[in-house]
């Protein structure tokens, strides 16, 4: 066989073996970008995060409700003011937005943190038992019940993450966390392993 003849072969011979390698490193490359997955117990505690975030979303909805269908006098008004402003750090502690809420030794800690969430939720009963109802319109008496359950499920939240913190769930969360969040960074560092490796064949041009 000629030189003539074995240098188109030997060519065609590495298009296809560079066209195997693009390929390889595409699907690589799709697997990438799809990113690590969050495991089951990952997602269970991320579900209850949210649920005690909501309930401290309804906690406020119910005392903003509380202003219009009762009477108070300005002690009660301040009382439900502050409610509100815990029940807001309820969100913003399950969001873990700010420094201040991820370092705060109350907040940080779930024992702690279940009490707090608790002594909201009695402070709501508090209020809804001891300020009188300013009419007997229909939905008055929904309104109420809404205001009494919305408090008494976070009184449960507080009293679950109670529990959860004796039980030492906690840490099992921390590791949880810890172990995704490196998953992550492994995947970007081969991501950029990869792109800095792919060439796009359709990206070669037509023009000589």
């Amino acid at each position: 066989m000629s030189s003539e003849e074995a240098d188109p072969a030997l060519k065609e011979w590495s298009k296809k073996e560079e066209a195997n390698q693009n390929e390889q490193m595409r699907s690589q490359l799709e697997r990438l970008t799809k990113g690590p997955r969050k495991s089951c117990l990952h997602r269970t505690f991320n579900l209850l995060s949210f649920v005690m975030g909501m309930a401290g979303f309804l906690m406020i909805i119910g005392q903003l409700i509380g202003l219009y269908y009762y009477e108070m006098d300005p002690i009660q008004g301040i009382m439900r003011g502050y409610v509100v402003l815990m029940s807001l750090l309820v969100i913003l502690t399950e969001l873990q937005w700010f420094q201040f809420i991820r370092e705060s030794a109350i907040l940080r800690i779930w024992i702690t943190r279940g009490i707090f969430y608790s002594f909201v939720g009695v402070l709501g009963l508090e209020e809804n038992d001891t300020t009188k109802i300013s009419s007997e319109h229909v939905g008055v008496a929904s309104a109420v019940k809404f205001v009494e359950v919305v408090a008494y499920i976070m009184v449960g939240c507080g009293c679950l993450y109670f529990v959860m913190g004796c039980l030492c769930l906690q840490l099992i969360y921390n590791r949880v966390v810890t172990d995704y969040e490196q998953r992550v960074s492994e995947a970007k560092a081969n991501q950029k392993k990869v792109t800095g490796g792919y060439k796009d064949p359709t990206s070669n041009g037509s023009m000589a």
